[in-house]
């Protein structure tokens, strides 16, 4: 419900500012309550981060390529997990390791500047105007035109 609300492009930002946060909150936790409470908000980030890239992922890539789409977020998941065991074996204290793999995350904050807002959701959310103009954008993007004829109303009399 939370995505549907505020936005793709909001949650994903949001989710990985609260694990960049939780996840440099663990390494300096100073009793082990502490630590598994910023463990529930990290795998609570983790799993909104997901989410929500996934969805924006679904439904901004077209139905051809969706299964591609998938395996490449996928093979990032994977490659992410066998960097980790490296960074463990290169950084032996668990504190020092915590730290490093997690405020890089912080660079999450650029996908705000970087990526757009779902089509759907603009559409389904009553923001026909910005939906048709991104809609042109990626038309442009991909070499495309954008059909003239062609307008984005909203009927909110429902």
């Amino acid at each position: 419900m939370f995505y549907s609300r505020k936005g793709r492009k909001f949650c994903l930002v949001f989710s990985a500012v609260l694990l960049a946060v939780t996840g440099t909150g663990m390494a300096f936790a100073p009793h082990y309550a502490v630590f598994l409470v910023l463990r529930f908000l990290v795998g609570a980030a983790s799993s909104g981060l997901g989410m929500s890239s996934y969805i924006l992922m679904m439904e901004c890539v077209g139905s051809q390529y969706r299964n591609r789409a998938l395996v490449g977020l996928c093979v990032a998941y994977a490659i992410g997990y066998s960097l980790l065991a490296l960074f463990a074996w290169a950084i032996p204290d668990w504190r020092h390791l915590q730290l490093s793999i997690s405020t890089w995350i912080i660079l999450f904050i650029l996908y705000y500047f970087v990526i757009s807002e779902s089509p759907r959701w603009l559409h389904g959310s009553g923001r026909g105007k910005e939906c048709e103009q991104l809609l042109r954008r990626i038309a442009r993007i991909n070499g495309k035109t954008y059909p003239e004829n062609v307008t984005i109303e909203i009927d909110n009399s429902v």
